[in-house]
């Protein structure tokens, strides 16, 4: 599947949108929204909740919204952030997060400068930083301080959550 550029409403029946897929550069939507479903039915709060605290740095709306909300459903403390400035305010507020999920082609601040940013004045507190893009050299981040993983857009959820599961156990 080629990705598309924004969000786009495809019909599955050629008499009308009676199903509608929503799709954000290949991500299915749609299919994150049935892992929702089936991770709430499947997941007790007292196997799933792990507490680390994530904040998602993404500036689609809609891609946010879903990854805070799988993310919340894992059992994650989630916050999030729009562009990389409103992200390097969350960092520097007193309860800092553990991971961090960063989109690379941002308005305001995009992911690069904030990686630049994060490396002149590091947190308080140990940061793993996952980048999630689209973009073709988004594994070229890897070697940037703070970053310990990079997956590229469209990732599956199973991929997703195992890396911030592992991220986010890493500094125990």
């Amino acid at each position: 599947m080629q990705p598309t550029h924004s969000v786009t409403p495809q019909t599955e029946q050629p008499g009308g949108p009676s199903l509608r897929t929503w799709r954000y550069m290949g991500f299915p939507l749609l299919g994150l929204v049935q892992t929702l479903v089936l991770a709430t039915r499947d997941c007790l709060e007292e196997d799933c909740r792990v507490g680390a605290h994530v904040l998602v740095v993404e500036d689609e709306a809609d891609l946010r919204s879903a990854l805070v909300e799988l993310l919340s459903i894992w059992g994650y403390r989630v916050s999030a952030a729009s562009d990389g400035r409103e992200a390097l305010e969350r960092l520097r507020a007193a309860h800092d997060p553990v991971v961090m999920l960063l989109d690379l082609q941002m308005p305001v601040m995009d992911g690069d400068a904030l990686l630049d940013e994060v490396s002149r004045h590091p947190p308080k507190r140990p940061l793993r930083i996952i980048v999630l893009s689209a973009n073709v050299d988004v594994h070229d981040r890897e070697g940037c301080e703070h970053v310990a993983a990079a997956l590229n857009k469209p990732v599956l959820p199973e991929r997703l959550h195992e890396t911030v599961d592992a991220e986010a156990h890493a500094l125990e």
